[in-house]
């Protein structure tokens, strides 16, 4: 079901972040804030019929952790041997 009173988004986006690498350790990470007007989402406004509908104010915040681990990497000499056939 559609809407014609439904009126366009308009929102304002800010996100920071940080990287941090050493030793191998890896971590990043960022915060985000959102905020919004006339905001759309769909509504359940009978048992099975959805109508979108504007917001007046929705405001959103939070972390995101997008990445940590720890870099390994093992490395092992092997003796170079000749074979038989080398002589």
């Amino acid at each position: 079901m559609g809407n014609p009173d439904l009126l366009p988004e308009k929102a304002f986006t800010y996100e920071a972040g940080l990287k941090y690498t050493q030793s191998g350790w890896n971590f990043q990470a960022g915060y985000f804030v959102r905020n919004g007007r006339d905001m759309i989402d769909w509504l359940l406004v009978d048992t099975s019929l959805w109508q979108p509908r504007n917001f007046r104010e929705l405001n959103i915040s939070g972390w995101s952790l997008m990445q940590i681990g720890f870099k390994i990497s093992i490395r092992k000499a092997f003796p170079i041997q000749k074979s038989i056939w080398d002589m």
